[in-house]
């Protein structure tokens, strides 16, 4: 093994002053401008040292935080549905997984907790980016949420009845811009009962 010009506890340093925390072997390598083989054997060491904790296969991380860790693990994604509706207070219960929104295909990350859901590209807005950490994640308004959870049907009517009335109806017209068609008009009487 090569000699790392770099020492661990120094990397972690540098690390938490890039602002993201969870890191591929690509970006760790470009992060640190070095070769991909020497990200690999560093984030080895990191693993071995007890400094970051293995996500998956070639994907490290240096937070403890669940939200940090699924929005930057799969990029671009957004924390939403129960996950933000319990973030926002809406709901008491704390889900037992975390569930997020992204443009790519569908993952059941089922040993971490961390669930994402497939949206066109044209419906992944709604979110905003919350500092913790150093590092940083996306979660969906509340409003986005709940739209969410009716696009993917995971929220039933009872419960929709329930959390409707601690969301903004004008957030919700405005969201509801980037729906079309038959679903955007069963939207609008579903959540304002236009």
């Amino acid at each position: 093994m090569k000699k790392m010009p770099m020492k661990l506890k120094d990397v972690k340093t540098f690390v938490f002053q890039s602002g993201r925390s969870v890191f591929t072997k690509e970006q760790f390598s470009r992060l640190l401008s070095i070769a991909p083989s020497t990200a690999k054997n560093y984030m080895y060491l990191l693993v071995k040292e007890g400094y970051v904790k293995r996500l998956r296969r070639g994907v490290i991380t240096f937070s403890t935080d669940d939200f940090i860790n699924a929005t930057q693990m799969i990029e671009p994604s957004y924390i939403s549905a129960w996950s933000a509706l319990f973030y926002h207070k809406i709901v008491l219960q704390a889900p037992a997984k975390v569930f997020c929104i992204t443009t790519k295909n569908s993952y059941n990350f089922d040993d971490l907790g961390f669930h994402y859901y497939k949206i066109t590209p044209e419906l992944f807005y709604g979110y905003e980016k919350t500092i913790r950490e150093n590092s940083y994640y996306n979660i969906a308004t509340k409003e986005k949420a709940v739209l969410d959870m009716i696009y993917l049907n995971l929220l039933s009517p009872g419960t929709l009845r329930e959390v409707r009335r601690h969301l903004n109806k004008n957030r919700i017209k405005e969201y509801l811009a980037g729906y079309e068609g038959k679903y955007a008009k069963k939207l609008n009487k579903v959540l304002l009962g236009a």
